[in-house]
């Protein structure tokens, strides 16, 4: 039996992230018709006071003198049991310490890295006994191997994961104690990346793969914030890869845990910024690193620009990296001559030919986004102007979108991918990533294709998309279109949706707002029947994915 609430204000949890009305039985109707789990767990949001943030609550601490010079007596340990890792007498420290952090003493930085390190030590510790840090850093690492690596291509693995036993083994070698600050710099800039990457990878991962995610999320998160904040004035004036792999992270954990895109795409542009400021659209500025930094720093531009087209061409969020932006036209190429190996090549199922298939699917991925972004506002702009040449290279552009998928490679077609799985062993390691990188292509390409015909249909320039007006054919070809893209993610096992998480929800979403746009404005029964039918479909995949910007928009009329 559901609890006892009222009917007005309760509702199953598929109903709540599906945003339909709910019967409140037990099973409702929804989940029958759609063969759903009926379940009522999700809290009811009550309105209540506001808790006090830190920053009133630390503003009730007496004021404590700031002095670059730090007091010699170590800090006493943190408490066993802390109820969370950003506990008051942590933040007290570091508050202390943080102004004597930024003239670069290196025993003030030593201090400061190891009280972080004990406070994310002793959160996790008091929420997961049985693990060890170790054993969970080792576990996110391999998660992003499998599930993040073959999209998003950004860290040297066997790098990653000996700083991750430096930080997180039991050796009684304190890491943070060195010899200078550019070795103290290097450290934390180390530990702040690893920390990130646990940080997105609990956010994102379904409980599935990570059972205990939601007690590891905001303690890596906040760990390694703060970390970056006690040495980010060096960070930002003597930038690496890492330091825009750090933000990207951090910014995809940040949007994952609170549904915030905007804070999310605030720590993304510091990201951007620095791309733009390194200059890593040219091809000479990389050629003045060493082959590896190099390669991190191609691919880190690369998976940027990629992003920041693909929210162009979905209009979520206004360039950072257009061409027009830079002071010449982008030289950087797709892959260098002197490219390393990122893979750890101690793993049997690690081959430079698969890391070249992998590649040759992030470039794809990247093509689709470029050439959107460069379609969408080019329609806008001819709907004013109507010139010929515009017309021209509108079409060739609108074709060569077309034929995108003329380009996928045969090891990420779906015959392809369902038996090669059952060749060997190392096939069915390298299985998931084919899948993912399937997932974000198509889902990718059919969103963007359908944002295209809308926004020729917008602009009122069918002939762009081969029509002569708002005809029934056009009609016709949009519910084809959407009829393709839910044919794709029904095929689709929802573990790798699940994995890729708000990206593809954002996608998803927005097909679902131009059908519900399409159900209001088109007359004929058949075709709103027809896209009706498609909605609830797509409504049954969302609510199979955990998406906490999802969530808050569909408490947003059922409780209140």
């Amino acid at each position: 039996m559901p609890p006892s609430r009222s009917k007005a204000s309760l509702a199953c949890d598929s109903c709540r992230k599906r945003k339909v009305k709910c019967d409140a039985s037990n099973p409702c109707a929804n989940c029958r018709l759609s063969h759903l789990s009926c379940q009522y767990t999700i809290p009811q949001k009550r309105r209540g006071p506001r808790v006090p943030n830190i920053g009133r609550r630390l503003g009730n601490v007496p004021e404590v003198e700031r002095s670059p010079v730090v007091e010699e007596e170590e800090p006493p340990p943190p408490p066993t049991n802390p109820p969370t890792w950003r506990n008051e007498a942590v933040l007290g420290r570091l508050q202390n310490h943080i102004t004597a952090s930024h003239r670069g003493d290196p025993s003030t930085l030593t201090r400061l890295s190891r009280i972080i390190a004990e406070g994310l030590s002793a959160s996790i510790k008091s929420e997961l006994p049985d693990l060890s840090l170790g054993t969970i850093t080792s576990h996110c690492i391999d998660q992003y191997m499998r599930f993040t690596f073959p999209t998003a291509p950004l860290i040297h693995e066997p790098t990653v994961r000996k700083d991750a036993s430096i930080f997180f083994s039991n050796s009684t070698v304190d890491p943070f104690e060195t010899d200078g600050e550019h070795q103290q710099i290097a450290r934390m800039r180390a530990f702040t990346l690893v920390t990130s990457l646990c940080a997105m990878v609990a956010s994102v991962m379904p409980e599935s793969l990570l059972p205990y995610r939601d007690r590891l999320t905001r303690p890596f998160l906040s760990a390694s914030r703060e970390m970056l904040s006690c040495f980010e004035i060096h960070d930002l004036d003597c930038p690496t890869a890492a330091s825009l792999t750090i933000r990207m992270f951090q910014s995809g954990a940040l949007q994952h845990v609170t549904g915030k895109a905007n804070a999310a795409f605030h720590v993304h542009g510091h990201a951007a910024l620095l791309a733009q400021r390194l200059r890593l659209y040219s091809e000479r500025s990389i050629e003045q690193y060493d082959a590896l930094e190099g390669q991190l720093l191609r691919l880190n531009f690369w998976h940027l620009y990629a992003s920041d087209m693909t929210a162009a061409a979905l209009q979520s969020r206004p360039f950072t990296l257009r061409e027009s932006l830079f002071d010449e036209p982008i030289t950087l190429k797709s892959g260098g001559i002197r490219d390393v190996s990122l893979l750890d090549s101690a793993s049997a199922s690690n081959d430079e030919a698969f890391e070249r298939q992998l590649l040759i699917g992030v470039h794809l991925i990247r093509r689709i986004a470029s050439l959107a972004s460069n379609l969408a506002p080019g329609v806008r702009a001819y709907q004013q102007e109507r010139k010929e040449v515009d017309k021209t290279l509108l079409l060739r552009q609108y074709m060569d979108f077309m034929g995108l998928l003329d380009d996928l490679p045969p090891w990420l077609r779906l015959c392809n991918i369902v038996s090669f799985s059952g060749n060997s062993n190392t096939n069915a390691l390298h299985e998931p990533s084919l899948w993912v990188q399937r997932s974000t292509i198509l889902i990718s390409y059919h969103c963007m294709k359908l944002a295209i015909l809308q926004q020729c249909i917008e602009s009122e320039a069918y002939e762009i998309a081969g029509f002569d007006g708002y005809t029934p054919a056009l009609l016709i070809k949009k519910m084809e279109m959407v009829q393709d893209l839910m044919l794709t993610l029904e095929d689709i096992p929802v573990l790798y949706l699940q994995v890729k998480g708000e990206p593809h929800v954002e996608r998803i979403r927005r097909v679902g707002a131009i059908l519900l746009e399409f159900i209001q404005v088109v007359e004929d029964e058949h075709l709103q029947s027809r896209a009706k039918a498609l909605l609830r479909r797509l409504l049954d995949v969302l609510a199979k994915l955990d998406s906490k910007a999802h969530q808050d928009l569909c408490y947003v009329g059922a409780d209140e």
